[in-house]
């Protein structure tokens, strides 16, 4: 069985990379170290900082959960981009829900390994009920071909932010990558005496044709 299948590697990859903060990392690292300490000795009254941070992170996840917005966001990232030059998708978030949401944010969770992001998850602060906001979220692709991003997920951080929480509801996009390239500003095609001055009336009534030249040797 391939471990990096099974459901509660997921789940835990899942709490690890968007759940949980990087505030709540250290609230987890201090709650395993108090665990692992006070268990070594009851001399040392450590786990008064274990209920400290256990009822701090159950506080954190209960109000979340509780008070936890219903987003939508509207757009779609752009279709084309350029491989090693950054691309800048345009989003709008909607607050659908009945009550205020706090320090919201959005990210991309899980994106393919050839891009890169300039910022990993963009801040949006507050919004009231039904209003909207516009966000930014600024890709770097690498390799080209054709991708598919996952839909950006809303949520919010309070009230700690230790957790994120948020019910949203996107599209996902695909982005097809080109070839990194420079464009020609212009293209001189040396065509010598087949040119002729009065034009394609001229060549009409002499047997030439422009599209023709450099194609097969010229007849008179």
């Amino acid at each position: 069985m391939n471990w990096e299948r099974s459901v509660a590697y997921r789940y835990l990859r899942y709490l690890w990379t968007y759940r949980f903060t990087t505030g709540g990392k250290w609230v987890i690292a201090g709650l395993l170290s108090s665990a692992v300490l006070g268990s070594a000795t009851v001399e040392i009254p450590v786990y008064q900082i274990f209920c400290a941070l256990l009822v701090l992170l159950c506080a954190d996840r209960i109000t979340g959960f509780l008070l936890r917005p219903k987003l939508e966001v509207l757009g779609t990232f752009p279709t084309q981009a350029v491989a090693g030059q950054w691309v800048t998708g345009r989003y709008e978030l909607v607050n659908r829900g009945k009550w205020p949401a706090f320090d919201l944010g959005l990210r991309f969770l899980r994106l393919p390994r050839s891009f890169d992001a300039v910022d990993q998850e963009t801040t949006l602060g507050d919004l009231a009920p039904g209003e909207r906001r516009t966000a930014m979220i600024r890709l770097c692709p690498h390799r080209r071909g054709l991708h598919t991003l996952p839909p950006p997920r809303a949520y919010s951080t309070f009230p700690f932010n230790l957790t994120r929480d948020g019910r949203s509801q996107a599209q996902p996009s695909s982005v097809l990558v080109l070839p990194h390239f420079h464009p020609l500003a212009g293209l001189d095609v040396p065509i010598g005496t087949r040119y002729q001055p009065g034009g394609i009336a001229l060549t009409s009534n002499v047997g030439e044709s422009p599209e023709y030249i450099g194609n097969r040797e010229y007849v008179a």
